[in-house]
């Protein structure tokens, strides 16, 4: 029964693979084709892009990000600060300390 159920998982997951290995490709075809044709509609004169907006948006994702690493930046020099200070206080308490975690590690068991 087990090398049944074996075989049948087996080529469970090989069609499966074989599935989405063709959705991908479909949809990689797919996004391909729109971009070229847009491409192609732009440099014929069907489409006409505000390429200022284009920069603007970018501007403004790029501020955004930066934005965002700062952040992340203070946020890591926060959590430094923090784990200075516990393994500070963690050196002055040892008793208090390991008798915290072994009782987490009671309550987790």
């Amino acid at each position: 029964m087990e090398n049944g159920a074996n075989l049948w998982a087996h080529y469970s997951w090989k069609f499966i693979g074989a599935f989405i290995r063709r959705i991908g490709r479909t949809t990689a075809v797919a996004v391909g084709g729109g971009l070229v044709i847009i491409q192609i509609a732009s440099s014929s004169g069907y489409i006409q892009i505000n390429w200022q907006r284009i920069h603007r948006d970018t501007e403004k994702a790029v501020r955004m990000v930066k934005a965002a690493e700062k952040q992340v930046t203070r946020n890591k020099s926060n959590a430094q600060q923090l784990a200075s200070a516990v393994t500070r206080e963690v050196s002055k308490n040892g008793v208090v300390a390991s008798a915290f975690v072994v009782g987490i590690l009671f309550a987790i068991w």
